[in-house]
């Protein structure tokens, strides 16, 4: 028998969209239509209020109030998807509530044509499906369906972008890139763009003859909204003078390319405007296969590949990089140099945007000043030019422990002390004793965290920037917990080896702390934690290096739990307390109760709706050839038996 056939929830480094990490197991399943009449064929079923009409297969509201149009679909506490689509627009906006209108919670607003889907957790509030105005919403609505659903894909929230490791080894943001917003972007026909004087369209390129500067190529079809980031990427075939930039929304680039190659680049919009490629200084040259594509970080899962391998979920606390120029090292101040720094080196983000500096040995460095002063962790990417180095980084070259050993290969050195160790300085590099080897390094990514270790990076340009914590959740899933009987397994590590407050990996509970089961650190051990009402008991490791994988399973049955920490039982509770039936309802990555969330790296979390054998528990835990065997020669050859 597989231990997948008991199984009822698997979350794994697997698939995602912005604010939701995919579940492998459960498949998403919808139950029955709850909603009589979403289609409005006919002007029944519904309560209309505040400007409210049912006509033509439609919900018609006109100035609609606060509270719109509802409908009593019985809908009990669970899951549920809910789905709309939005018919004319004129203003305003609209929200659905499901589960009563104070209780339930709008996940969606709708602002324009188009459908829309949400899954909530709803309560045992009123049982209505709700629609509720905002700014007197005037529009039209039709195919309204509720559906209760089983899926456990986890809610993602951060509400901020923030950076990973991706499978090629390149640090960038974790994203999700829509669909391409251009017409007509590699200039197959003399059509879809506005020209400037001097700009034409021809042989697949548009060329630029002696444009005089600020004339644009714009595609008036490409409109931005406000606040939201772009990628565009466009191709210099040829030039002669002058240089190119794109501006969307409001948001130039600064960047000013002239030689020849594909440029890619990332601009938020400020306001809403149409796209543009301007010409800075008079220009001549051609381009093609212009692309623009919105980009959506926030919120978005984020599958790290850092130290190669198998990938994992990432999970970090709200940090901010006290460092303004993270990359632009031109903006640092260079002490005892005798050549200015040059920019264009190949990142560890695939840019071009790492400086070579090049100083003396005992009178140089190059160092940011007036960086806050605070207890900080340091951290810098860096590399030799060639060959292996010493050199001295992060900090004022009197300490004695910022002596660093660089190679060709890209690493991230990092240093935890106080940064007002030579003023309020941030050493990018210190050339400034007699133990360094190095004259010249590649250098990339500055940061300082106020905390006791470095989380992933932060790129700023010209001012700090805050990265918000990661939140994993998923609500109203009793259906898929089994509150008397089960199993819950897990594999990943802590952020930190030796913190001093608890950090929570996952929890099963009924959203509070007084009905929860719990793994979590506490100093430099796993403890596993049961409460059921005011009965609690703990299960705690000793010497598990929790800075490194590990495994854990918690068993539990009317008979005893079961505490397993790679492959060994660490103790047992014999006869506990249980919960009664359907009590456990949330999944999450916290204390079971919004608090204390998972900073580390998570390789899969499993759920399962009954208990264990002893074997199966080994199995899950252990390593193999150590505690379990995956193949008869796997285990000859482990134990050094001769196969006759």
């Amino acid at each position: 028998m597989s231990l997948l056939d008991d199984v009822s929830i698997v979350v794994t480094p697997n698939g995602y969209k912005a604010g939701e990490l995919y579940a492998v197991i459960p498949v998403p399943t919808e139950g029955a239509e709850l909603v009589t009449n979403g289609d409005f064929a006919t002007d029944s079923d519904w309560t209309k209020l505040s400007n409210t009409t049912i006509s033509g297969g439609k919900a018609n509201f006109s100035n609609a109030g606060s509270v719109s149009l509802y409908q009593d679909i019985g809908v009990s506490s669970g899951l549920v998807k809910a789905t709309f689509s939005v018919t004319d627009y004129t203003s305003g906006s609209l929200k659905i509530y499901v589960g009563g209108y104070a209780i339930g919670t709008s996940l969606i607003e709708a602002t324009s044509v188009g459908d829309y889907s949400v899954v909530m957790n709803t309560t045992s509030g009123n049982g209505n499906i709700i629609f509720g105005s905002i700014n007197n919403f005037t529009g039209s609505i039709d195919n309204v369906s509720v559906k209760a659903d089983t899926s456990a894909d986890m809610d993602v929230t951060r509400a901020t972008a923030a950076t990973r490791v991706d499978e090629n080894g390149l640090v960038n943001y974790a994203e999700i890139v829509g669909g391409e917003e251009i017409t007509n972007g590699d200039f197959a026909t003399d059509t879809d763009w506005n020209k400037g004087t001097g700009i034409t369209i021809g042989s697949g390129v548009a060329l630029f003859t002696s444009v005089s500067s600020g004339l644009q190529l714009s595609q008036s079809s490409t409109s931005a909204v406000s606040g939201k980031t772009y990628k565009i990427s466009y191709e210099i075939k040829t030039r002669t003078e002058g240089a190119f930039s794109a501006s969307i929304g409001g948001a130039l680039s600064l960047n000013q390319n002239s030689a020849l190659g594909v440029y890619t680049e990332y601009l938020t919009a400020t306001g809403a405007g149409i796209f543009y490629i301007r010409s800075r200084g008079t220009t001549s040259g051609s381009i093609d296969n212009v692309s623009v594509k919105e980009v959506t970080r926030d919120n978005v899962p984020r599958i790290d590949y850092t130290g190669g391998g198998c990938p994992h979920i990432l999970a970090e606390p709200q940090r901010t990089n006290l460092v303004t120029y993270s990359e632009d090292f031109s903006q640092y101040n260079l002490s005892g140099f005798v050549a200015p720094i040059e920019s264009g080196y190949l990142a560890p983000d695939g840019t071009n945007s790492a400086y070579k500096v090049t100083g003396v040995i005992g009178s140089s460095s190059i160092y940011l000043p007036s960086v806050s002063s605070m207890t900080a962790t340091k951290s810098i990417y860096a590399r030799t030019v060639s060959g292996t180095g010493t050199t001295r980084l992060l900090s004022y070259y009197g300490n004695t422990n910022n002596t660093f050993t660089l190679t060709e290969e890209w690493q991230r050195f990092e240093l935890t002390g106080s940064i007002v160790t030579g003023g309020t300085n941030f050493y990018a590099v210190d050339f400034r004793s007699l133990t360094t080897t190095l004259s010249e390094l590649i250098i990339w990514g500055g940061q300082a965290e106020e905390a006791s270790y470095a989380t992933s990076y932060i790129p700023t340009s010209g001012s700090t920037v805050t990265r918000n914590k990661d939140v994993f959740t998923r609500d109203g899933i009793s259906s898929l917990i089994n509150s008397t009987e089960g199993c819950v397994f897990g594999e990943g590590n802590f952020a930190e080896s030796n913190s001093s407050s608890y950090n929570y990996f996952a929890s099963l509970s009924d959203g509070t702390v007084n009905n929860r089961l719990e793994i979590r650190q506490t100093s430099s051990n796993v403890q596993f934690l049961w409460r059921v009402a005011t009965y609690q008991s703990q299960i705690s490791t000793s010497g598990v290096d929790v800075g490194s994988n590990f495994k854990f399973a918690v068993n539990y049955s009317s008979a005893n739990i079961k505490f397993y920490v790679n492959g060994n039982l660490i103790d047992t509770i014999n006869t506990p307390t249980l919960w009664s039936a359907n009590t456990l309802n949330r999944l999450a990555f916290d204390d079971g109760a919004g608090g204390n969330c998972f900073y580390g790296n998570m390789k899969q979390l499993q759920v399962y709706d009954t208990a264990l054998t002893d074997n199966q528990l080994i199995q899950l835990t252990g390593e193999s050839g150590t505690h379990f065997f995956e193949s008869y020669a796997e285990m000859a050859s482990a134990l050094t038996y001769t196969i006759q």
